[in-house]
């Protein structure tokens, strides 16, 4: 369109040029040939306006014809932006002791039990998760683990990660957790590396763990259960080089219900700082998850054993768990039966949307001469209500870790022990 206007503009120009000349004889060749000069002059300078045209509107064309550095940039930046998201969650937590004169006396206690924060995050095929978790006595980091999907099915992970160990994610319905969790069978972190192979129906799990939570075997500061060192009372053994392999068929039976049958093993060794010799352990479980309607039911038998390499005059019966700041002695051979059972009520109570009553049972039976059985039994309710989960809570014990007063519950056992009962209730918000 420019072109146009300026190649009119020029015929206007001669046009208007060649009307103001005046033919006249050979007295005023003299002036003719000067207006003819000055005529050529103005017709170069409209064929330079032209090529400057010309080149101009070659420059435009090229410029359209390749993307514009500028918003390229955007765009790349645009592809490359990673997918993060960041939340967590902050809890509160009443407790009412049948079992401890104090918390009788003061009708039980109301106390912070900790906040979270967390970050997912997704780069291409590039994934990461972590965790950290504040307590009142004490920090740690819950999970850190970098992963890579190779294709739609499999995944591989690295870092400090949860170990593929019967009933996934978790083998209860209650806050407080299972027997299994306090024997290191379940809502287990280690730090190693993983494969995932998530086809369904299937679901094959392989993972090699060096090491469990820190490396630092003598910290008791930790989230997940894990043997542990205490040269005080001449116990030295660690976990490490462990195996892990989970195998998981689900069969779908219309309208939504399903059954999750698997199995898993595990092996791995325990070293020992004082004898500088290595021992053994080993675990196997058959599990079945079922969802059929507002039904959830959890059947689990778990299979394990120590064979320590202690020190002479150290009791090979037992082995030294931690979690949250505590140790306490487990048997180092039994079994553990778990059958948990829930059902979803949906309402619409206000801001309250489900409630899921649950009952969750466990029973240690150690395969120890002279030790007494760990029971564990837990009915209750958690209520749903947008971003809060609140879990309504009987713990009830019998030679149970943190739920009576006997001084080797999981290890040796009283056989006159009573059932103890904890009623608890744990207020969440997730953000």
């Amino acid at each position: 369109m420019k072109k146009i206007k300026i190649i009119g503009i020029g015929v206007i120009f001669l046009v208007v040029t060649f009307s103001n000349v005046t033919w006249a004889g050979p007295a005023d060749t003299e002036a003719i040939e000067k207006e003819l000069r000055e005529l050529k002059a103005r017709i170069a300078e409209v064929e330079s306006l032209k090529g400057k045209l010309d080149a101009l509107e070659n420059k435009v064309a090229e410029s359209k014809s390749r993307p514009d550095p500028d918003n390229t940039a955007d765009e790349k930046e645009e592809l490359d932006e990673a997918d993060i998201k960041v939340g967590g969650a902050f809890r509160f937590n009443y407790a009412y002791k049948d079992f401890q004169g104090p918390s009788r006396d003061k009708g039980g206690d109301f106390i912070f039990d900790h906040f979270r924060l967390n970050m997912d995050v997704v780069y291409k095929d590039l994934i990461l998760s972590t965790q950290y978790r504040y307590f009142g006595y004490m920090h740690i980091v819950h999970h850190a683990w970098m992963g890579y999907n190779f294709n739609d099915s499999l995944q591989g992970q690295v870092g400090l990660m949860k170990v593929p160990f019967g009933i996934l994610p978790y083998a209860d319905h209650s806050y407080w957790l299972g027997a299994h969790y306090y024997m290191g069978l379940s809502d287990e972190y280690d730090l190693g590396f993983k494969f995932i192979l998530d086809n369904a129906p299937w679901d094959i799990q392989f993972a090699f763990f060096k090491n469990a939570d820190w490396g630092d075997s003598s910290n008791k500061d930790r989230y997940s259960t894990d043997v542990v060192t205490d040269l005080n009372m001449n116990q030295a053994n660690e976990e490490t080089n462990q195996l892990n392999l989970r195998i998981a068929r689900t069969f779908d039976h219309g309208n939504s219900n399903k059954t999750e049958i698997g199995v898993s093993g595990m092996v791995g060794q325990l070293y020992n700082s004082i004898t500088k010799n290595m021992g053994d352990r080993w675990a196997a479980a058959a599990h079945l998850n079922g969802f059929y309607g507002p039904f959830n039911l959890m059947l689990e038998g778990a299979w394990y054993g120590f064979n320590p390499e202690n020190p002479v005059g150290v009791d090979d019966n037992t082995v030294l768990m931690a979690n949250y700041g505590s140790a306490y002695l487990l048997a180092s051979e039994g079994v553990l039966l778990t059958a948990n059972v829930s059902y979803d009520v949906p309402v619409a109570w206000g801001p309250i949307t489900k409630l899921t009553f649950f009952n969750d049972y466990n029973i240690l039976i150690k395969d120890i001469a002279g030790f007494s059985d760990t029971q564990m039994n837990v009915p209750g309710v958690v209520i749903s209500a947008g971003p809060m989960l609140i879990y309504v809570e009987a713990l009830m014990g019998k030679n149970m870790i943190f739920l009576g007063d006997e001084t080797d519950p999981m290890g040796a056992g009283s056989p006159n022990a009573e059932w103890n009962i904890r009623y608890n209730i744990s207020i969440g918000y997730y953000f």
